[in-house]
């Protein structure tokens, strides 16, 4: 634009809307046209501009709301590494264990109400005495079910095992449980892997339940068999919310799909921030646990509040929190038992756990399928094969097979839905065709604006120079 010294404001505001690129502008300061054309371009150029502001003002907001999109895709892998299976009897406390000692056993009774126990439970004495005798966690360690009596035979990857050797115990929600491939072991080892689909490519399990041993029971669970969890190896096994529940008598089919869940780090969308473990400036907030997953963030929530907030000042057996003393038979019946059942029962405490999800996360779908087993025609043979009557193999044998359906994972991708350029794009756009200008058009507005500022600042100090002269 060009400019001459002693122009006024008003001129030089014609000779921008004269030579401006932003259509409509020209035609509203042309005098050659009749006041009425003007006015009528001028309103269009004002009903033009409001809706451009609205539509540039929509697209930031947009923006700054973070959308975020997500693609799906299957991902070829060979080998597959094998996901984490825990296995939990529903009898918590064999029968064998507790008849050795006729003091323990109808303290057990006494705790599950039974009216054959010979004590009373609610006696300060008889609790000093447990508790001067007995450990509680030990005593659910010891009088669990172990791997090697529950486990009749194993084949893993096609080929008979030993599975036990693989497997950690775990004191889980549901007493003492083991788990194969479990984090402790793929630290120490590494990962299991499967280069195979199916039933041969997978881990093979006969177990036994032991329903003659059946002696303790949580009130959750008063079937027979199992409960089992198919997790990540780094995942806290929550087995009594998230267990597949299996059934003696049967053929059990667990094919697993694995999905690996890449969530954008921030706080896009209208979802909570997920945490990205894998961050070099990550540090775990859990208390009680030394990996982050945000089931073991409600298992730490859960030890914080029995702990803490709810000032019992002890461990119970199935949470692990190592810096406190073991909680006795006194700590158990007077704070421990009723502050998880407030936990669990209390919705503002669960939501105040504030778990956030990971940002990089393995979980794996799994489809159940059992038949009767074994057959009429298969029984005997069978039966005779492990040395156990038919009527008892039908109520405590479990033939349980895990396999994966396929050699790849679905992965389920966060992306961000409307980046700077999809921002700068859609002004541009709507620029263009609200007012036929350019980004390069916004730079004749701010030269005009810096023309008359400049114009204006001559024409004070002129006005003050003349003043003081005067004076």
């Amino acid at each position: 634009m060009a400019t001459r010294e002693g122009e006024s404001v008003g001129q030089k505001l014609h000779e921008f809307a004269a030579n401006s690129t932003v259509h409509g502008v020209s035609h509203t300061a042309d005098v050659q046209r009749s006041a009425l054309r003007r006015v009528v371009w001028f309103l269009l150029l004002l009903g033009f501009s409001v809706y451009f502001v609205y539509v540039a003002s929509n697209r930031i907001i947009k923006y700054y709301s973070h959308p975020v999109g997500t693609r799906i895709s299957i991902i070829d892998k060979r080998p597959t590494e094998f996901p984490a299976v825990t296995i939990c009897n529903m009898n918590l406390l064999r029968m064998t264990y507790v008849q050795e000692d006729d003091f323990l056993m109808n303290v057990m009774l006494a705790l599950k109400r039974d009216a054959q126990s010979a004590v009373d439970i609610s006696d300060p004495e008889v609790r000093s005495k447990f508790d001067e005798t007995y450990n509680v966690g030990e005593v659910f360690q010891n009088g669990a079910h172990q791997p090697k009596d529950t486990v009749r035979a194993c084949s893993w990857g096609g080929e008979k095992d030993v599975c036990y050797l693989y497997m950690s115990a775990y004191s889980t929600q549901m007493g003492h449980c083991f788990t194969f491939n479990s984090h402790d072991y793929v630290m120490q080892n590494g990962s299991l892997v499967t280069s195979r689909i199916g039933i041969e490519g997978g881990l093979q399990l006969t177990l036994n339940v032991q329903q003659e041993e059946y002696f303790y029971q949580d009130r959750k669970h008063e079937a027979a068999g199992f409960k089992v969890l198919i997790h990540h190896p780094s995942t806290w096994p929550l087995m009594s919310d998230l267990g597949i529940a299996i059934s003696p008598g049967t053929e059990t089919y667990l094919a697993v799909e694995a999905v690996a869940v890449e969530r954008l780090a921030g706080d896009f969308g209208k979802r909570d921030p997920c945490i990205s473990t894998k961050d070099p400036s990550f540090v775990n907030p859990l208390e009680f646990l030394d990996k982050y997953s945000k089931e073991g963030c409600f298992y730490n929530c859960l030890a914080k509040y029995v702990i803490h907030e709810r000032g019992c000042k002890c461990r119970p057996w199935n949470l692990h929190a190592k810096a406190f003393p073991d909680c006795t038979l006194t700590e158990y019946m007077q704070c421990v038992n009723r502050a998880e059942v407030d936990f669990t029962r209390n919705q503002t405490v669960l939501d105040s756990c504030k778990c956030a999800n990971t940002c990089q996360e393995v979980y794996y779908r799994v489809s159940k399928s059992e038949a009767l087993y074994p057959s009429d025609l298969a029984m005997k043979k069978l039966a005779e094969k492990h040395g156990i009557s038919e009527t008892y193999f039908r109520k405590n044998i479990i033939e349980l097979k895990i396999y994966f359906e396929a050699l790849s994972y679905e992965l389920i991708e966060e992306y961000e839905a409307y980046t700077m350029g999809d921002l700068q794009a859609d002004i541009g756009g709507n620029l263009g065709l609200c007012l036929g200008a350019s980004f390069l058009s916004l730079a004749e507005f701010g030269e005009i604006l810096l023309l008359l500022l400049t114009t204006m600042a001559k024409k004070f100090l002129r006005t003050e120079a003349r003043t003081m002269n005067t004076q």
